[in-house]
């Protein structure tokens, strides 16, 4: 039970980072005109290529946000105010 709850523990830690660098990503990505949260974006890093809203993004910003991504694939959509985070392939 104990190493359960361990676990789960480390789980909760990991996925708070994880939210955390999107969020430091999103308002980096905002600051340099790329996206702006106010409205829907989608974000999509498959396959070492970096699209913002569909946009296939240059090498030298991917590598700028590459840091931010811990999981491949990732697929992060805001819609109607609500943020969709899926790492499914």
């Amino acid at each position: 039970m104990q190493n359960e709850l361990s676990k789960a523990r480390d789980e909760i830690i990991e996925v708070k980072e994880e939210l955390k660098n999107y969020k430091t990503m999103i308002s980096l990505m905002e600051n340099d005109g790329l996206l702006n949260s106010k409205v829907d974006y989608r974000i999509d890093y498959q396959d070492r290529s970096l699209l913002i809203n569909s946009k296939k993004q240059s090498q030298e910003i991917h590598d700028r946000y590459k840091s931010y991504i811990k999981k491949e694939p990732l697929h992060l959509k805001k819609e109607k105010g609500n943020i969709r985070i899926n790492n499914d392939k």
